[in-house]
């Protein structure tokens, strides 16, 4: 793929099926955007668990594993170094 730069508070998201399966897009960029990792992450595990549990009203509930990965640097990194 093409090399990218991150600046300090992009976030890369790295997760298996799991997640896409239970949330839309939208719903993952907005979770991820908001405050800290740490509260994304809850926010992500909370979500994509209740709708797999069937617990919400959601089109998007496919029970799976989750798994994901969040990165946040806090400087600018150019990966062609």
């Amino acid at each position: 793929g093409s090399w990218i730069e991150l600046d300090a508070g992009d976030t890369v998201v790295l997760a298996s099926d799991g997640l896409s399966d239970n949330l839309t897009l939208d719903e993952i960029v907005t979770s991820v955007r908001a405050g800290s990792l740490d509260q994304a992450a809850r926010r992500l595990v909370e979500t994509a668990s209740k709708r797999m549990s069937g617990e919400s009203s959601s089109p998007f509930h496919k029970p799976d594993d989750l798994t994901f990965l969040l990165y946040r640097p806090s400087t600018r990194i150019n990966s062609r170094n």
